[in-house]
């Protein structure tokens, strides 16, 4: 059904007649109406919620109202008649951002008199169509994704579309000139500075680009283009005679040279003051840097021809937040590539400049009340520094240039409101691009860098009507804030916050892209970041070190940086140095060309706060004595000065070495730092009383009450009592509680540490359990994962308990395997070529064996490879020589190869496999079968393997045929433990046996029934699962996508009834969180370890 123009303008008359504009009283009558001028029976008919309630991410966890959400199509926020809806997208975006799963198209913003309509994953600060309510009836167009039968809606301001194809325009002259001027020599321009000016930029960039004739012709052309760029764009903003540039180059077709029109309407615009007369007459000053160093062109007929077509386009519509593609269509796919360089989508930018610079002004904007507060926010806003320390085009610099404007707007609507006073009256235009900086190795990056950030100042005064009070030229000389350096080897600007995205670029492949030298250089500067890892870890490392005390940042990474080796060099990194992570996306596909997932994550510093509590451990005195200022009781209670009776001191020593089992379970939590790096005391004196557990930084007591305290209430509740008249938090627990819900105890413990001051009598009886790291439930909002409230977010990127602290485990060593690892097709042959030579000779069979590696155990029926390798194992050269046919394949197809390789003994033993796993072999020899799972896949699913199989390395292989072990390791408890262990290539899961298996604690003492109920449930598993992808020919993970989330189907059935019997082995309860059990058994079978004591691993502990 079509939408009649008559409902929609009998609408129209209904709100202009009958509604005030009223926000809270006719919001739902307007949408009502609304959905049923588009031939829906309402908004609740069709699906649409009212009022849904979002978090508004906001430090205070509050929640906000969607006026109306309908999934998956549009999100709408009302406000009231004569609203400015400019002032509201930011609020728009947010609830948008949140509204997962299915989040909405499009988002409509309206004041009953307009429409706004947005699509936040194309442009975000500016509608796609604006369109008054009287205008409805003739622009329906715009809103097909009204239309009870969806439509393509047609929107009039779609700036990406013009940005793309105007800025691959330019892409494509630069890169034709630069290739001209290489060809043709260029000679000395003019209008240039000598060689050592300050145009004369030396620095060299991925491409190889330096001061020789490639380096110049680059530079050359990359600075002609952007000099066209921004004029191109100034034309179109008013801020160039009308259609100057145009005619100018049309000038050039006609016959003249663009070395002297073109030369000399830069020239112009570099000149102080405005041109007087002339063809150039009007001309302002601009500035900025960019025209500082003119270098005249005599563009050729095909030149301008691109260069027309190009100045044709509305540049005014023109998003320089998405300029890098000019920067990507300049270089070559394989260079951007190597080099980890993609430009960021604008959706994706807002997930880091939203959480780690808007809200955090915007929260405290809210939160100051008197002018005073106010006018400090305005200096300190005036003052604040945004570092993008890998900053490509600009577009991240960009994006938060435009939302501290709007800050800034924000900010003095508060200040005239407070003061009662004209905005005209107040300070305007006090946030500059001199107050961001970016750094970058390529020299086109730079200056594309620069450029965005001066469009982004006449972009903003029009977007917020500021002509009248912020002048857009002349432009800002930038040459200061972006230069082009080596971000890993140079000093970075002071910055109160670091966003960005560091070049995506694998540990493994770095030293192939980035050459031996470099690579040796990054190892020497990080010296502690053990083995390669992703190269943007190093820009988390930085960027943490780099920010002070409350400072906050928030990068673009790979996935890996959450997982293995770069999480420890990442964010482990980060999180042990009082980083806190307080939103994040743990993973998505990349919205550029780049063929990875990625991690968005924001942080922050927790600051060290003057602690006059400090225990003075170290000497300082003065802590004390500040103390006395405040509190003058607490240091003679609880300080370093204290004076302690020496019974008390006896018997605080008693007392730590006759823990009971609850003490000491919660002293070792405590004492490992485990709650956000407080320190505890234990059996610390106070006053007359002993605490068992204090923090001297909270005033925090905590007590474990054993039976006797069931008799002596009246006497803890006076030494309570007396407790809080004296300026201390008391908490006390119950034994039971520690040993049964201790993750709930820390929780509260933690909770109590963030708001130190005592709490009012009976609070904490009655109040909700807390949620884990001491948030209360219904209060996470501080903390966003995959744009869903969390209580807390570890350096995983989950918010459950965090593993990463699970030691590797003596009993689980060399028994799980990376297979072995060829390096070169030499090895491989055909099943046909296996055949002819077994017939030649037989013993050849020896050595030619089926291949497994991930894709076969994932895809075909029981895993069966589909390769045949010659496999030599560790054979000397005269055993090898015996197998002739097989020889003679391998020294003509592969020693040729092997001969260039840099590893000497890949050269010398060029028959062997750079990776033979001789421990492997050792571990599988006397079995006939074992049980193997790709090292990357989706279901992660282990299965039976023939030992006469080669496994190669994208396989691992767990060396037993216990059908015990196999149901231990397809249960869910070791799936819970291997998805929080697990790295990720893409969305896929990467099984490690040194994180997955080694940590994994095994049951230590199920009994025997048990034992064998495990291995028949397994092995009845394993024969349900074979027959069925014999009779379907499916492979095991087309099985388990068919059936593993089916409870009708009898694999679900035959898992849940496996996972049942595996949690008796543990004597886990079904409720417990299964985590936080693996861990406390995988450290007490550690600590057995670590004395001496034997402990049980991948075998039958009843045998």
């Amino acid at each position: 059904m079509t939408t009649n123009a008559q409902r929609l303008q009998d609408f129209v008359h209904f709100v202009q007649d009958k509604l005030k504009g009223d926000e809270k009283g006719e919001s739902q009558i307007f949408l009502d109406k609304f959905f049923r001028a588009f031939g829906h029976e309402g908004a609740v008919e069709a699906g649409a919620v009212y009022e849904e309630r979002i978090k508004k991410g906001s430090k205070a966890g509050k929640t906000g109202y969607a006026d109306l959400v309908w999934k998956p199509r549009v999100l709408i926020e009302m406000k009231k008649r004569g609203t400015d809806l400019a002032k509201h997208y930011s609020q728009a975006f947010d609830y948008w951002q949140r509204a997962v799963p299915d989040r909405p198209r499009y988002v409509l913003l309206c004041n009953f008199d307009e429409f706004w309509v947005y699509d936040f994953d194309t442009q975000i600060d500016t509608p796609i169509d604006m369109v008054a309510l009287k205008q409805l009836p003739d622009r329906v167009a715009v809103f097909g994704f009204m239309e009870v039968t969806e439509r393509k809606s047609v929107f009039g301001n779609n700036q990406v579309e013009v940005t793309e194809k105007a800025a691959g325009r330019m892409g494509e002259l630069y890169a034709m000139l630069r290739d001209r001027l290489l060809r043709q020599g260029l000679p000395p321009s003019p209008l240039a500075p000598l060689p050592g000016g300050a145009g004369n930029r030396k620095a060299p960039s991925p491409q190889g680009e330096g001061v020789g004739d490639e380096g110049r012709a680059a530079l050359t052309a990359q600075r002609f283009v952007l000099q066209s760029v921004l004029a191109m764009f100034a034309e179109d903003r008013a801020l160039l005679p009308d259609s100057l540039f145009v005619q100018s180059v049309q000038d050039c077709l006609g016959g003249e040279s663009s070395y002297d029109v073109l030369g000399n309407l830069f020239s112009a615009m570099n000149s102080p003051g405005m041109t007087p007369a002339g063809r150039f007459k009007g001309v302002d000053y601009f500035n900025g840097g960019l025209f500082a160093h003119i270098d005249p062109i005599d563009l050729t007929q095909p030149e301008l021809k691109l260069l027309e077509v190009a100045a044709l386009e509305n540049w005014s519509k023109v998003r320089p937040a998405i300029f890098g593609s000019i920067f990507e269509s300049a270089i070559d796919a394989k260079t951007r590539h190597a080099h980890g360089i993609h430009y960021t989508a604008e959706a994706d930018i807002m997930k880091i400049v939203r959480p780690t610079i808007s809200r955090y002004w915007e929260e405290r904007i809210d939160q100051a009340s008197t002018i005073g507060e106010l006018n400090a926010l305005q200096l300190e806003l005036q003052n604040y520094r945004v570092l993008d320390p890998a900053c490509g085009s600009g577009n991240f610099l960009y994006i938060a240039y435009q939302e501290l404007k709007q800050i800034e707007q924000k900010l003095l609507d508060k200040i005239a409101e407070r003061r009662k006073s004209p905005r005209e009256q107040l300070q305007m235009g006090f946030v500059t691009p001199n107050q961001f900086f970016g750094i970058d190795n390529n020299p086109f990056a730079v200056e594309l860098a620069r450029v965005t950030l001066m469009i982004a100042r006449k972009v903003a005064i029009d977007r917020l009507g500021l002509q009248d009070y912020e002048p857009a030229l002349p432009l800002d000389t930038l040459d200061q804030n972006i230069v082009c350096k080596d971000a890993l080897f140079t000093e970075w600007p002071k910055a109160d916050a670091i966003i960005g995205n560091p070049p995506f670029l694998g540990g493994k492949h770095m030293r192939i892209n980035l050459g031996d030298n470099y690579i040796d250089r990054v190892f020497k500067r990080f010296p502690d970041v053990k083995d390669s890892v992703d190269f943007c870890a190093y820009w988390f490392r930085l960027a943490h070190d780099h920010i002070g005390q409350d400072g906050r940042a928030g990068l673009v990474g790979t996935n890996s940086v959450s997982q293995g080796k770069s999480r420890l060099a990442a964010l482990d990194y980060v999180a042990h140095n009082q980083g806190v992570i307080h939103e994040a996306i743990s993973s998505q596909p990349w919205s550029g060309e780049a063929n990875v997932h990625v991690s968005i994550v924001n942080w922050r510093k927790q600051p060290s706060s003057p602690n006059p509590f400090s225990h003075g451990e170290k000497g300082d005195k003065t802590r004390d004595s500040e103390l006395g200022k405040i509190l003058p009781d607490i240091s003679e209670l609880a300080g370093i000065q204290r004076r302690i009776p020496e019974a008390l001191l006896l018997k605080a020593r008693e007392l730590r070495e006759k823990q009971t089992p609850a003490e000491e379970i919660l002293w070792q939590c405590l004492r490992s730092r485990r709650l956000e790096g407080i320190k505890f005391r234990r059996q610390h004196n106070i006053g007359q009383f002993i605490a068992d557990f204090y923090c001297h930084e909270a005033r925090l007591v905590i007590e474990l009450d054993g039976g006797i305290h069931d008799d002596q209430k009246e006497h803890d509740e006076d030494r309570d009592l007396w407790m809080q008249s004296n300026g201390f938090t008391v908490l006390r627990f119950k034994n039971e509680a520690i040993l049964n819900h201790l993750e709930t105890v820390l929780a509260t413990i933690l909770q109590a540490t963030l708001t130190p001051s005592p709490s009012p009598a009976g609070e904490g009886d009655n109040s909700e359990l807390p949620s884990p790291r001491g948030r209360r439930v219904g209060d996470e909002g501080q903390y966003y994962l995959d744009n869903k409230p969390v209580p807390f977010i570890n350096s995983a990127l989950t918010a459950e308990t965090d593993v990463s602290q699970s030691k590797r485990l003596q009993a689980n060593r060399n028994q799980c395997f990376q297979g072995v690892i060829p390096v070169g097709k030499g090895f491989l042959i055909s099943e046909e070529k296996v055949e002819a030579w077994v017939q030649s000779d037989p013993k050849n069979e020896t050595v030619l064996k089926r291949f497994s590696m991930g894709a076969n155990l994932a895809q075909e029926p029981d895993g069966l490879p589909d390769r045949w390798i010659i496999d030599f194992a560790d054979m000397p050269i005269e055993e090898v020589s015996d197998y002739q046919l097989p020889y003679e394949h391998v020294k003509t197809h592969l020693k040729p190869e092997r001969k260039q390789n840099r590893e000497a003994i890949m050269r010398e033993k060029w028959w062997r496999f750079k990776r033979t796993n001789e421990a492997m072999r050792n571990a599988l020899a006397p079995l006939s079968s074992c049980f193997a799972i790709p090292r990357v896949s989706k279901w992660a699913i282990f299965m039976p393997f023939p030992c006469e199989w080669l496994p190669g390395d994208k396989s691992v292989v767990v060396g037993t045929d216990d059908f015990y072990i196999f149901g231990i390791l397809t249960s869910d408890v070791h799936r819970t433990w291997m998805h929080a262990q697990k790295s990720t290539l893409k969305a896929d899961i990467a099984y490690t046996h040194n994180t997955c298996f080694e940590t994994f604690p095994f049951p230590q003492t199920p009994s025997t029934k048990i034992v064998q109920q495990i291995r028949a449930k397994a092995l009845e598993l394993h024969q349900h699962r074979s027959d069925q992808m014999q009779q379907k020919q499916w492979g095991i993970t087309k099985l388990y996508n068919a059936y593993f989330a089916e409870p009708a189907s009898q694999l679900y059935k035959l898992h849940k009834q496996l996972d049942a019997i595996v949690l008796q082995a543990y004597s886990f309860a079904p409720t417990d969180d299964l985590l936080e059990k693996l861990l406390e058994l995988n450290h007490a079978i550690a600590a057995k370890e670590e004395g001496g004591e034997p402990a049980i691993g991948p075998w039958d502990p009843t045998q």
